[in-house]
């Protein structure tokens, strides 16, 4: 269990490459920025692809659904295996199961394996719930209380690090290989990851591991362990309700994941009818935001011991939005690319100081859960802003439409304002801790 939230942040000072030190922590970095570019590629490639092949957008929209339904489906009750289950073993499995499913993509020949594609593209997704929950709940097992908003600047780095090499790599490989090639590529980058975290060493704890003699009796009364489940799903959500920490970071996400779901959907029109560009100066927009996504996670990992996560969501809520709305209101694209990549530097301390608090107001004994319902906002928020801004965009304009987006940013940071000053986990009632050991 971590300590109360220490609130002395010059104490320390953690510097973020200085984290890597860490054995532990090293290998999973190199995982992370491994399995991540493989996965960018794969994502640039298969709507490439599909838009090639079939010349019908509604065919690649289809592929995107695919990506977002496991966040609403399984990302829910993932959380109660990654608590339940050894996180790094969890996380070798679902390499190694990532690793399989990629291989199925060499039956893709043309359209008529078109429904493939989505199976597969929906699988992965739903394996990759598992994945994700378990790097958040394993990174405070990792590192200090001090050290982890430094280290989740680090792999937020290695996110940003990915995005930019994984993209670029795909586009060119997609035309030089194919999409068998991108597919054996993206099975290395697995079976690599799935290496560097079986070489961890994660000393056991006694909540997040299922003994032989437990999962025995599991199979032997089935209906009795899916009765836990549920309970320990409810367990989870009530949690959540009952911080004022993470009622405050979910409802910040909310509004940040629905104002950068709007901008994402309304970009190309105004790239081409207000900016007067076209694809490439959508691909400077997106190079900017990488760019300044790297940067930024250098800078708040460097700056971790100065600011809290509170503030730093506060702060890059807030200015972000600012920044959106001039980069809107304003007929450049010069400046917009320039404005693109300091608000890129902006979100990482959002999403940095969302990741620390909700990592330091939880228990490692519901990590998992707490990290997976976190998704499922991201999800719900995604689609809710998706049919929110395609519905109203012949209505209300792209113009007014972009401005609802950043001042839904602004408003993330405004809710962060109201969050607790310290973080400390809700002290769980006797009977809860006792189901959670079970």
């Amino acid at each position: 269990m971590l300590t109360p939230y220490k609130l002395n942040y010059f104490q320390g000072k953690p510097i973020m490459f200085n984290l890597l030190r860490k054995r532990n922590l090293a290998l999973l970095t190199l995982a992370n920025i491994i399995s991540l570019t493989g996965d960018f590629m794969l994502r640039l490639a298969l709507p490439f692809w599909i838009y090639q092949t079939t010349g019908s957008t509604t065919a690649t929209g289809i592929m995107f659904t695919a990506l977002l339904l496991p966040g609403l489906l399984v990302a829910p009750f993932a959380g109660v295996f990654v608590d339940r289950l050894n996180r790094r073993t969890l996380m070798i499995v679902s390499d190694l199961l990532r690793v399989g499913i990629m291989l199925c993509y060499f039956w893709v020949n043309g359209p008529a394996q078109l429904w493939l594609i989505y199976i597969l593209a929906f699988l992965e997704a739903c394996v990759s719930q598992f994945f994700e929950p378990a790097v958040q709940a394993l990174v405070p097992s990792l590192v200090t209380e001090e050290e982890l908003t430094a280290a989740n600047s680090l792999l937020m780095a290695t996110t940003a690090s990915a995005q930019l090499i994984g993209p670029a790599l795909g586009g060119v490989l997609i035309a030089l290989i194919g999409l068998h090639g991108i597919a054996a590529l993206d099975t290395v980058t697995y079976l690599v990851s799935a290496i560097l975290i079986a070489l961890m060493r994660v000393p056991a704890t006694v909540h997040n591991v299922v003994a032989s003699e437990t999962i025995q009796r599991s199979a032997q009364n089935v209906g009795r362990q899916l009765g836990t489940f549920f309970q320990e799903f409810v367990q989870g959500v009530r949690f959540v309700w009952n911080s004022a920490t993470l009622r405050a970071v979910f409802l910040a996400a909310t509004f940040i994941v629905f104002g950068m779901i709007g901008f994402q959907l309304l970009i190309i029109p105004t790239v081409t009818q207000v900016w007067h560009s076209d694809a490439r100066g959508l691909g400077l927009l997106m190079s900017a935001d990488g760019i300044g996504t790297l940067l930024g996670a250098a800078l708040v990992g460097n700056l971790a011991a100065r600011l809290s996560p509170r503030m730093l969501i506060v702060l890059g809520g807030i200015s972000g939005g600012l920044i959106l709305l001039a980069m809107f209101n304003q007929s450049t694209l010069a400046i917009a690319i320039v404005l693109y990549g300091i608000s890129g530097m902006l979100f990482v301390a959002i999403q940095v100081g969302a990741g620390t608090s909700m990592q330091l107001a939880s228990l490692d004994e519901n990590r998992g859960r707490v990290a997976a319902l976190f998704q499922t906002i991201f999800a719900i928020s995604g689609l809710l802003a998706s049919l929110f801004f395609s519905s109203l965009a012949t209505i209300l304009g792209t113009a007014v439409l972009l401005d609802i987006a950043a001042l839904a940013v602004i408003t993330c940071g405004v809710v962060a304002l109201f969050m607790p000053k310290g973080a400390s986990p809700v002290k769980l009632p006797e009977a809860e801790l006792q189901l959670v050991a079970k």
